[in-house]
């Protein structure tokens, strides 16, 4: 159609080194481009070669996510299966050690060793529940059975719950609940599983010999109950910190030295937020952790 053309093209090739076609110009009349066209045209080749391996990435990113959600939602569905298979047997098991100890005679030794494995079980089973409960929040929720609750009193059932293992790891617990508290309103049941998860975890993680302490106080208004977990561990990492309250999260006090904080965090963190509340966490390498969970207490009347 043209008596002669002028082309300029510049080949689009990714960072890869391949080349998936060329940038051009053309005109119809024979042209001599000068070096600023040319520098203009590289430019906008590299503009467009550009912009065309950000969408490759991010289609491939997007197709990882995808890939990487389905296989997270496999396997959630496949613990939520396996945990459920898992609770009613164990529930059995404890029933029966109950019967165990309540219907025969036992030695010292046996009802030791009784003891041990139904604390054992009891402990599993609150794993489950944990796991049960975290899943059940994140789809509809976390559900509360609310009521008065006696902060001593809770306090209390929960040191007792994790005495045991205090012992065996010759850990000190020691309390500071100050006096004159006023009732809570919460779910009893909950706020003592996350106070046993603190206590366990903390327990779990400081060198026998160290100490674990829970305070309980009000803040300076009387508007909110602070509940402090404290132990003289090895500390968390400052890169962990932020994903300590993340599903099956990970904590380290060293590069060598890593452990799952399970379920019980993120539990512990969707049972605050349930009441209104929160929990915050502060530490430092070998100066232990501390837990602060925090509630609203109820408005007083004069």
């Amino acid at each position: 159609e043209y008596n002669s053309i002028a082309y300029l093209g510049i080949p689009l090739t990714t960072t890869q080194g391949q080349t998936l076609g060329s940038f051009c110009a053309v005109r119809s009349e024979p042209y001599q481009w000068s070096e600023r066209e040319i520098t203009v045209m590289r430019a906008l080749a590299h503009a467009v070669i550009t912009e065309i391996e950000l969408r490759l990435l991010a289609s491939q990113f997007r197709d990882s996510y995808h890939e990487l959600r389905t296989l997270s939602l496999q396997r959630d569905e496949m613990i939520d299966m396996l945990v459920h298979d898992l609770r009613n047997p164990l529930s059995s098991l404890i029933a029966g050690m109950h019967l165990v100890r309540d219907d025969n005679p036992l030695t010292p030794a046996q009802q030791r060793a009784l003891d041990i494995a139904q604390r054992g079980g009891e402990t599993l089973l609150a794993m489950i529940n944990d796991l049960l409960d975290s899943s059940r929040a994140k789809a509809v929720g976390m559900q509360l059975d609310l009521g008065p609750v006696a902060i001593t009193e809770v306090c209390q059932a929960a040191l007792e719950q994790v005495t045991h293992l205090a012992e065996r790891s010759g850990v000190r617990l020691e309390t500071d609940i100050a006096l004159g508290l006023p009732p809570l309103r919460a779910d009893r049941g909950k706020l003592r599983r996350v106070l046993v998860n603190l206590l366990a975890n903390a327990i779990q993680h400081t060198p026998a010999g160290g100490m674990v302490s829970l305070e309980a106080r009000a803040d300076a208004g009387g508007r909110t109950l602070e509940l402090i977990v404290s132990d003289t561990g090895l500390g968390i990492a400052p890169q962990q910190v932020d994903s300590l309250f993340d599903k099956y999260g990970t904590s380290s006090s060293s590069p060598g030295q890593t452990h799952s904080t399970g379920l019980g965090l993120p539990f512990c963190k969707l049972v605050a937020e349930a009441h209104g509340g929160d929990i915050q966490v502060a530490s430092s390498i070998s100066h232990g952790a501390s837990f602060r969970l925090t509630l609203p207490l109820p408005a007083r009347t004069h």
